[in-house]
């Protein structure tokens, strides 16, 4: 992240040419979509982070959080429609789901442990995250709509950063 005149995202192409600035403000942690036209990204450009989808050209940028708390560890579903994120609005961090425009936001979680991590099934259906439920990271699973919780891992070890 840079900071001043020069804050902002930027694409380049992988042999360095052709830099495109896509936003001026303090963002970070970008994620391209599936169809590679759109990037979610965190911003502090109000205060605290939240989540915004932009075009990779600059254009149509849409807020798709508006918390006082904080948002994190975006994901986008692998059709692209639905984004996967972290935040603490309810008092701890709990895992939501919403639309890319953020007309509807719904969250996935709901208990008195840290939940984090969320990652995408490469079918959509499932969803790998991390919660603390027991003290320590455990590795669980749960269908798209935040169903059918079940633990995968349980042990005294951290078992963080859940991929497919």
């Amino acid at each position: 992240v840079l900071s001043g005149d020069a804050q902002g995202l930027y694409i380049r192409n992988p042999d360095g040419v052709n830099e495109l600035r896509v936003t001026e403000t303090p963002d970070f942690s970008p994620v391209l979509s599936p169809d590679s036209l759109s990037i979610a990204f965190l911003s502090t450009r109000d205060g605290n982070a939240e989540i915004y989808v932009i075009d990779v050209d600059g254009s149509k940028q849409r807020r798709v959080t508006d918390t006082d708390a904080a948002e994190y560890d975006l994901s986008w579903s692998p059709n692209g429609k639905r984004l996967l994120f972290v935040s603490e609005r309810d008092g701890n961090a709990e895992i939501y789901v919403a639309d890319p425009d953020g007309a509807t936001r719904t969250r996935l979680t709901n208990n008195n442990a840290r939940d984090e991590h969320p990652v995408w099934s490469p079918n959509g259906k499932r969803i790998a995250f991390v919660s603390y439920l027991d003290g320590d990271a455990e590795i669980f699973v749960m269908d798209a709509d935040g169903g059918n919780q079940v633990r995968l891992t349980n042990n005294d070890a951290e078992d963080t950063s859940p991929s497919w």
